[in-house]
């Protein structure tokens, strides 16, 4: 940033060769997004939290509880993939783009699923775990 020039409710930044204006509206929807995605970390982060303890106190990763804290944090990050394309759009419309268009994250997408896919595939070794020791 090369410049910032602050005149009545109006922002104009001036970076390098482009320029663009904010109203400090728009700076309080960007602070508001801001703040959802911060919930959104933490919300994820404690979730997480409570699988790590999950997986510290078990006897074995196979148990009900360890599975069912990892299907919560798996659920905890499907709001990533709608928050982040909320973001682009957000940022977009905040810089003066006209075309409003909502885009999914495939990385995310791809992260969720996998995620979800070590739940199932826990899920089978619970199974497998609970038929050996019935035939013990």
């Amino acid at each position: 940033v090369e410049d910032v020039d602050i005149t009545g409710n109006k922002m104009t930044v001036t970076k390098e060769a482009d320029k663009f204006e904010l109203d400090f509206h728009d700076v309080g929807w960007m602070n508001f997004v801001l703040v959802i995605m911060l919930v959104l970390v933490l919300i994820t982060l404690v979730f997480a939290g409570g699988l790590c303890k999950a997986f510290r106190d078990c006897e074995s990763p196979f148990e009900e509880n360890v599975i069912k804290k990892m299907q919560h944090f798996a659920y905890s990050l499907i709001p990533w993939t709608i928050g982040s394309s909320g973001i682009t759009a957000v940022k977009n419309l905040l810089v003066g783009e006209t075309g409003f268009m909502l885009s999914v994250d495939l990385w995310m997408v791809l992260i969720v699923l996998v995620v979800f896919m070590l739940v199932s595939i826990f899920k089978y070794g619970a199974v497998l775990q609970q038929e050996s020791d019935e035939t013990l």
